[in-house]
């Protein structure tokens, strides 16, 4: 059998689950398996405590943690872990998803069109992205990609050799929210892409990061006009 085109277009193909989300990991698990995808899975550990001591050691007034979502620590985490992991196992590239996506019910279809159609000078590009307001460094660079700037969101992205470096030796300098790293990556001189209209949306399943979820109290400018019912 032929292998997906995610796993002959990266070296690396990774899921993210929490050891205490088991229910999330097999939904996730059957959904790569219908898609035929093969994913190593990193099984993050949650950081419950973090409450306790993210006041000492955590000045949120600069935006790098914010003392009401301390497990946004342990999310920065597993993305730090598994990205310099790939880096030291000399991967080139590497595609990440968290454990709550729901796929285009076209994925397999639709995907290689994306793919086949990406920039050349990409670094990195997110399979979804949240965005409250559209900017005008947000240019249309094809019918499936839109050029990322003020983007958030690491629910499914993937970074080159270069973003990867570049991610570990900001985070090396100072820990931070695992996206604001991406964030200003691609405000400087990175160049992610957004999948316009998104591959993958955010599921509807609790969240071990936030009660409020900035994603369902705002919808995102890549989701206007989007039936969301196409995504499971």
């Amino acid at each position: 059998m032929e292998r997906h085109r995610l796993n002959r277009d990266f070296d690396k193909v990774v899921c993210i689950n929490l050891a205490e989300r088991p229910d999330k990991k097999q939904k996730m698990d059957l959904k790569f398996k219908n898609l035929g995808i093969d994913v190593e899975w990193y099984t993050a550990v949650q950081y419950g405590f973090m409450q306790k001591i993210i006041n000492p050691i955590v000045d949120y007034r600069h935006g790098f943690f914010n003392k009401n979502h301390p497990n946004e620590i342990g999310a920065f985490q597993s993305h730090y872990s598994v990205i310099k992991q790939a880096l030291i196992q000399g991967c080139n590239n590497i595609l990440i998803f968290e454990d709550d996506c729901l796929f285009h019910e076209k994925f397999n279809e639709i995907l290689p069109k994306y793919l086949d159609s990406l920039p050349n000078d990409y670094d990195g590009f997110l399979l979804y992205s949240f965005q409250s307001e559209l900017y005008k460094e947000n240019l249309r660079i094809s019918a499936k990609w839109t050029k990322g700037f003020k983007s958030w969101s690491l629910i499914s992205y993937s970074l080159n050799k270069k973003a990867m470096e570049k991610y570990v030796e900001v985070a090396d300098k100072f820990p931070q929210i695992a996206d604001l790293i991406t964030y200003n990556m691609m405000n400087t001189e990175f160049n992610f892409y957004i999948a316009s209209p998104p591959l993958i949306i955010p599921s509807k399943d609790e969240s071990n990061i936030r009660t409020i979820k900035n994603y369902e109290t705002t919808k995102s400018i890549f989701l206007l006009g989007i039936n969301e019912n196409l995504y499971q």
